[in-house]
């Protein structure tokens, strides 16, 4: 039987983060320059990162918020609405997923409720019974997971009791 070597991928390799002043982050990803656009996107994104966290999760004199609830899906597609379109009604449904990314804040989604489809009447075809479900997106701090978690826990309490 023939013996037959096989070579061991390297591992991926995992970005070093440093942190500076609160308006910079630095991701390296390996000792080869960065190409001056991700530079320049990298520092925006970490610019409105810390604009976001001294904006609204502030401690200081102004106090600031907890969570920010934002809708979980913007909207609900039929499926002749996603045939037509997939790619692009997907990123609609993303709308508020994705900007939680970008800024770095940690998120979790609870089902909050249903909803009348008769009610709907956006120019969409009209189903005129049914019940559709929706969901809040909680979002704080990137490492407030913990904080979060209970605030959603504490939601879907009262909620599920209703």
């Amino acid at each position: 039987m023939a013996s037959t070597t096989q070579e061991t991928p390297a591992p991926p390799q995992t970005p070093d983060r440093k942190l500076g002043p609160p308006d910079t982050i630095v991701w390296r990803w390996s000792d080869d320059p960065v190409e001056e656009t991700s530079s320049a996107n990298l520092q925006t994104q970490a610019r409105l990162t810390a604009l976001v966290r001294n904006t609204f999760f502030s401690t200081g004199e102004r106090g600031g918020v907890d969570v920010v609830v934002v809708p979980t899906a913007p909207t609900h597609f039929t499926r002749a609405e996603m045939e037509a379109g997939p790619i692009g009604k997907n990123s609609f449904l993303s709308t508020f997923t994705h900007g939680g990314n970008v800024l770095d804040l940690c998120s979790v989604a609870c089902p909050a409720g249903e909803y009348d489809v008769g009610k709907l009447g956006l120019g969409k075809e009209v189903v005129e019974e049914g019940r559709l479900p929706f969901g809040v997106t909680f979002w704080g701090l990137s490492g407030g997971d913990a904080e979060v978690h209970e605030i959603a826990r504490r939601f879907e309490e009262v909620v599920g009791r209703e």
